[in-house]
C-alpha cells in the first residue's frame, strides 16, 4: 500500500458505522428472519408486513447495497408531500454519490395477468419510479438539502414471485427490462431472500455479520438531521474530496478481504436479469 493511501485510511478508517446489532446477530436470527419473510409471502400478506421485516433487517439487501459501505438504509423517505420511497440509500462512486430508492410491492400483486398483459399494479409501480425522477429533476435543489449531490437516482422495484413466471413472462420481463434499464431494475420478491442467505453463508461464525451497514434502517427524520453523523462524514468527504482522496477511500473498500455485497458482486444466479 502506497504511503499516501496508508495514511489516509489511517486516518479515517475509525469513521465506518459499527452496529453492535450487527455485532450481536447470530446465525439463528437470521435464519428466522429469512423463515418469516418466507412465510409472508407464501401468505400474501400485506406490504406494510414486508416491508416491517426489511426495515429491521437490512441484510434483506445484501447482494444490492455496498455492505461494507457508508450508506446506511433508509426507510419511508418523502419526496415533498407527492410521494414517499419504501427504502433509499446511496453509493460513493468515483462521480459522486448515486442514490438510489426503492420500490417494494406486496406479495398480493402479480406482474401479469393471465392473458400475459402486465398488471395495473405492475405498470403503476413502473410510473412511481418515472415520477420519482420528475420530481428530482423538478425539485432539485430541494431534493439536494436532505440527498446531497443527487442528479440521476436509480431506481429499484421489488414485485411478484418467481415460481409465476411462465417461460413466455420471462422472455416478455427481458425486454422489459432492457426498456427499463437507464431508470429502473427489477426484481420479483423472491431476490430477497436469496441476498438474505447469502449474508447468512457469508457471517464467519455462529455469531455476529462482518458488514459495517447498520442493522436497522433510519427514518425520514434522521436523513434531515443527516443522521448517522459518520455517514455524512463520508458523504461530505466525498462531495469535496480530491482524485486522490476518492481513490483511497474506494480502495479500502475493495482491498478488504471480507468486503460483502454491492451490485458489482457475482451471486449465485446473479449473472441474469435477477428474477
Amino acid at each position: 500500500m502506497a504511503p499516501t493511501l496508508d495514511r489516509f485510511i489511517k486516518k479515517h478508517e475509525g469513521h465506518y458505522l459499527r452496529d453492535p446489532a450487527v455485532e450481536k446477530l447470530t446465525r439463528g436470527d437470521v435464519t428466522r428472519a429469512i423463515d418469516e419473510y418466507i412465510s409472508l409471502l407464501d401468505a400474501s400478506s400485506d406490504e406494510k408486513e414486508i416491508h416491517n421485516i426489511i426495515k429491521e433487517n437490512s441484510y434483506f439487501f445484501y447482494g444490492l447495497m455496498r455492505m461494507r459501505g457508508q450508506s446506511p438504509l433508509y426507510s419511508k423517505v418523502k419526496l415533498g408531500n407527492e410521494y414517499e420511497t419504501d427504502f433509499l440509500y446511496f453509493d460513493l462512486s468515483s462521480f459522486g454519490p448515486d442514490w438510489k430508492l426503492i420500490e417494494i410491492e406486496s406479495p398480493r400483486a402479480n406482474i401479469f395477468r393471465k392473458n400475459g398483459d402486465t398488471t395495473a399494479e405492475f405498470n403503476h409501480a413502473i410510473q412511481q419510479i418515472r415520477n420519482w425522477h420528475d420530481w428530482i429533476t423538478e425539485n432539485l435543489s430541494y431534493a439536494r438539502t436532505f440527498m446531497p449531490g443527487i442528479r440521476y437516482p436509480y431506481g429499484y422495484l421489488f414485485i411478484g414471485r418467481r415460481a409465476e413466471l411462465t417461460p413466455r413472462n420471462k422472455e416478455t420481463m427481458k425486454r422489459i427490462s432492457y426498456d427499463c434499464r437507464s431508470f429502473a431494475h427489477i426484481h420479483t420478491l423472491d431476490r430477497l431472500t436469496d441476498w438474505a442467505r447469502r449474508a447468512l453463508h457469508d457471517m464467519k461464525g455462529e455469531v455476529g455479520g462482518s458488514w459495517t451497514v447498520p442493522l436497522r434502517a433510519f427514518s425520514h427524520k434522521d436523513l434531515l438531521d443527516r443522521q448517522p453523523t459518520e455517514t455524512f462524514y463520508w458523504l461530505d468527504r466525498d462531495l469535496s474530496a480530491t482524485t486522490a482522496d476518492m481513490s483511497a477511500i474506494h480502495l479500502q473498500e475493495w482491498h478488504s478481504n471480507d468486503y460483502p455485497g454491492g451490485e458489482g458482486r457475482a451471486i449465485d444466479g446473479d449473472e441474469d436479469l435477477g428474477y
